[in-house]
């Protein structure tokens, strides 16, 4: 990604070795973003403060709210999230970062009684909103989660499945949280696939086989839908 030194600054939060952006480079590109990484696991200081960014990304992971052994790294990151909200910063947070974002503003975090993984299929609330190239596709999403959350009271919900209520939420304009992964494409969420060994709840078949049907119609509505956000954020400047 070519980038100027005037460019606007994106913060992407990773939480595994294997986290990539996917469909979400296109928007970045498209709007001229330089993205700075920060695994708040192995780093305990931000490459940048949140006044020397525009923007944060706040991918997934295979930890969960609350499990003690996570519990100093997540305070680091939650802390630092809270600080760019204070000063007005948009967040797109996923999977495990939508958790903690949905913790901060005082939301329950579950488990699941059955966990999704695989493209499944969400209902938007909002089909005319920034998810409508999702809507277009029926609501099919890239979905690996044990864990899910409320509402939080002072977010407008997006978008919501039969067993997982809240599916997105948005607070303003500002802050996106999604618990399905439009940062996913079939290679990654295969290599999350390999990465769950013989895990017997997973239908590997079946999930390969959607992976081939519906793979690239997913990955482009997540980069239109995100691409759509970010559109939003040029008119508010």
């Amino acid at each position: 990604m070519s980038q100027k030194p005037n460019s606007p600054k994106a913060l992407i939060i990773i939480h595994e070795a294997s986290d990539g952006l996917g469909p979400l480079v296109f928007g970045l590109i498209k709007y001229g973003y330089q993205t700075i990484y920060w695994n708040p696991i192995f780093q305990n200081q931000p490459p940048l403060q949140p006044g020397q960014i525009e923007l944060i990304i706040e991918l997934g992971g295979t930890a969960n709210v609350g499990e003690a052994e996570h519990r100093v790294w997540m305070a680091r990151e939650t802390a630092y999230i809270e600080q760019a909200i204070s000063h007005n910063k948009p967040v797109f947070a996923i999977c495990l970062g939508a958790q903690m974002l949905a913790d901060i503003y005082g939301a329950r975090i579950y488990s699941l009684a059955t966990p999704e993984k695989g493209i499944c299929q969400i209902n938007i609330d909002y089909p005319e909103g920034i998810f409508k190239p999702i809507h277009q596709i029926n609501g099919r999403v890239f979905q690996s989660h044990a864990y899910g959350f409320d509402l939080p009271l002072s977010a407008r919900r997006l978008a919501h499945s039969p067993h997982v209520p809240c599916q997105a939420f948005a607070i303003s304009n500002n802050i996106i949280a999604t618990q399905f992964h439009p940062d996913a494409t079939r290679e990654i969420f295969t290599g999350w696939l390999l990465h769950s060994g013989n895990d017997s709840a997973i239908d590997t078949p079946t999930l390969l086989r959607q992976l081939e049907q519906y793979s690239k119609m997913v990955e482009t509505a997540s980069a239109e839908m995100f691409t759509n956000w970010l559109a939003t954020l040029q008119t508010m400047n």
